[in-house]
């Protein structure tokens, strides 16, 4: 973006780095994660606007880089989760009881014991008090600058926003904080929420086996295409070589495009 700051300006074109500018109407450019555009969607679903939002992308196009990344690494849904203080403090009462005597008292005190939830919750307790003795620093999680991170099983990579119980019952274990406990009040389709712009132009190093290339088309109405080295796109006073083939690109199509055949917008 800095880079290109300067001729957006000349060009009169309003752009930004700044991911609270996807719902500007007024900012023609944004950069951006694939992130930044899920919890976007996911902070319009919980407000209720989720409609109006899947309207404002139908006029915009998406530019990915890895676009394999955004589509096949994360899986289909993507989850908003919000604290709660009050079973918050129940659930550290339990932890408790389940480090001095290995089970989980009722307290016949409180009306609020008898209740399914509680009874749901503290089976959740359970649980993940069990898994976080099975999991395996450097494997499972790993420790950063003093905080605590979830790795994704299958590409070790940081979850910088993950959460779950079990990884609260290792951080209290290890640094005798108070675990947080959250709870689930969205839960977002990614196919949709990608699926709502007119257009996504993505690039991709690793995609194209057939199995891939299948279920972009199946699912995105895309259209794949290889593009040439970048330097075998210069000009030089000889004749360019035949370009070999770098990366693949794939346009994902309007809704309604027929898979296979070129998108409008490409």
């Amino acid at each position: 973006y800095d880079t290109n700051a300067a001729l957006f300006e000349s060009l009169g074109i309003q752009a930004s780095a700044d991911p609270k500018h996807l719902r500007d109407e007024t900012v023609s450019i944004v950069y951006c994660t694939g992130d930044d555009i899920e919890k976007t969607c996911l902070d319009a679903l919980t407000e209720g606007q989720s409609l109006t939002y899947e309207e404002e992308l139908n006029s915009c196009v998406l530019i990915v880089d890895e676009v394999d990344g955004m589509i096949f690494d994360k899986g289909p849904a993507s989850e908003k989760e919000f604290n709660d203080n009050d079973f918050g403090e129940w659930v550290n009462t339990w932890i408790n009881q389940l480090e001095t005597t290995g089970s989980i008292e009722r307290d016949w005190d409180d009306f609020r014991a008898s209740g399914e939830s509680t009874a749901q919750i503290q089976k959740e307790v359970e649980t993940a008090y069990n898994m976080a003795f099975a999991k395996k620093e450097g494997k499972d999680y790993v420790q950063r600058g003093g905080a605590y991170y979830m790795l994704d099983p299958k590409t070790q990579m940081v979850q910088e926003h993950g959460w779950s119980l079990w990884l609260e019952i290792v951080r209290r274990t290890k640094t005798g904080k108070t675990a947080t406990y959250r709870y689930v009040k969205a839960i977002l389709c990614r196919l949709q929420c990608f699926r709502s712009y007119s257009c996504i132009f993505g690039l991709t190093g690793s995609l194209g086996q057939d199995a891939e290339k299948g279920y972009l088309s199946d699912y995105y109405d895309a259209v794949c295409f290889n593009v040439p080295f970048f330097l075998d796109t210069c000009r030089t006073d000889e004749p360019p070589p035949r370009a070999a083939v770098q990366d693949v690109v794939s346009v994902l199509g309007e809704e309604g495009d027929p898979g296979g055949a070129p998108s409008r917008k490409g």
